[in-house]
């Protein structure tokens, strides 16, 4: 039972972080739209174009605010299919900064669409978010972002992992706001949250663990 209640508090206290945490995911949709670009990568819409009007290769995009780096977002290959509105980009890596030029988030996703006139982001094939502040990474196959209804989802049956980081680096990165000595994870499949609401939940039963130095300690079917 004990073990159980100090569970559900590190759970708690994990999900408060990721409401702070889940405003990155916010900053990052602006910064998708600072692109100018809408991205599309169905197979129909393969079909249907040729080639694009613009390829760029070895990408990288900066963002500059009153004379400071605020964002950074690099990619292999972007694609722009102007008659369509849209483009697509491949093994994106993007990197928020403060304003003491430390970096505060950083992702990856192999693929990336942006669909402007709906306002859907899509990360594909495999998506990763770290937030340093918050000492707090999510990773998913699939990740989507609702600038409309400001949702964040995934499939229904993709896994979603929410933990904190073993190893924080220390030169050129923001410090977290608190250190965990002992490793927290929450799997689940059915991933949704609301920047309306600031909250999260699986549809699917969820599994958390808790790492120690000395034991680990596991629950299963914990709720939201």
């Amino acid at each position: 039972m004990l073990t159980k209640i100090i569970l559900d508090v590190k759970i708690e206290s994990m999900k408060k972080r990721f409401l702070s945490f889940f405003t990155s995911l916010i900053i990052f949709s602006f910064l998708i739209l600072f692109l100018g670009c809408s991205l599309d990568y169905s197979n129909d819409t393969q079909e249907k174009i040729k080639a694009p009007e613009f390829t760029f290769e070895n990408l990288t995009l900066t963002k500059i605010e009153k004379g400071k780096k605020k964002a950074e977002i690099k990619a292999d290959i972007l694609e722009q299919y102007h008659k369509l509105d849209s483009s697509f980009a491949k093994n994106v890596n993007f990197k928020l900064f403060n304003d003491n030029n430390l970096i505060e988030v950083e992702g990856t996703s192999e693929l990336l669409s942006v669909n402007n006139k709906s306002q859907v982001y899509t990360m594909f094939n495999y998506a990763s978010i770290t937030s340093y502040e918050q000492n707090m990474n999510i990773e998913a196959k699939n990740l989507k972002w609702n600038n409309k209804t400001e949702q964040l989802t995934s499939s229904a049956e993709d896994i979603v992992t929410i933990s904190n980081l073993t190893e924080v680096p220390t030169s050129g990165y923001v410090k977290p706001k608190s250190e965990n000595k002992s490793q927290i994870e929450i799997q689940g499949k059915g991933f949704s949250a609301s920047g309306v609401t600031w909250k999260y939940a699986f549809k699917n039963a969820t599994t958390g663990k808790i790492i120690t130095e000395d034991k680990e300690t596991t629950d299963e079917n914990l709720e939201e």
